[in-house]
């Protein structure tokens, strides 16, 4: 009896540990399964190295002297400025300042000329990324805060975390 016992006690350990021996192992996929979430995670690290605005200067992002409220201060690099819309090459980024007296990068923004493009670009998937025409500068305009809350979403041209003077 003790050994039929050891016996069946043997088959079951055996068809547990050959059950939960899956072969195959679960996947784990780190790149977002929404589109537009993983657009933006290119976005976030196409820019990241412009947290330090050194690097901005480096990669002929210059200070065009422009501050918005709820915006921020604008960095444009006037070589990408063109009739295309390039996810990880943002024309512009936007920094606002911080509380330690310096600025960190919010947002990036993305410029096209009207006369190159008379309809909006063509940009991020779906249809929460509304293209605004600046009639002062005479270009498409999106904005993207991508490294800062935005309570009024994402692609808002403003956003009420930035503060309204520099």
């Amino acid at each position: 009896m003790k050994s039929s016992f050891i016996f069946l006690f043997s088959v079951i350990i055996v068809g547990l540990v050959i059950v939960g021996c899956d072969t195959e192992d679960p996947i784990v996929n780190p790149i977002p399964t929404d589109p537009l979430e993983g657009e933006l995670a290119k976005v976030r690290s196409a820019t990241e190295r412009y947290q330090n605005m050194d690097n901005a200067l480096s990669d002929e992002y210059e200070d065009i002297d422009l501050f918005v409220a709820n915006q921020g201060w604008h960095y444009l690099k006037g070589s990408l400025v063109d009739e295309t819309f390039e996810l990880e090459k943002p024309e512009i980024l936007v920094y606002a300042p911080d509380s330690n007296g310096g600025l960190m990068l919010v947002g990036v923004e993305y410029a096209i000329p009207v006369d190159l493009s008379a309809d909006a670009p063509d940009g991020f998937t779906g249809a929460e990324d509304v293209w605004e025409i600046n009639t002062d500068f005479g270009l498409w305009v999106l904005h993207a805060w991508v490294w800062s809350d935005n309570p009024d979403g994402i692609f808002n041209s403003t956003n009420p975390l930035v503060p309204v003077e520099p």
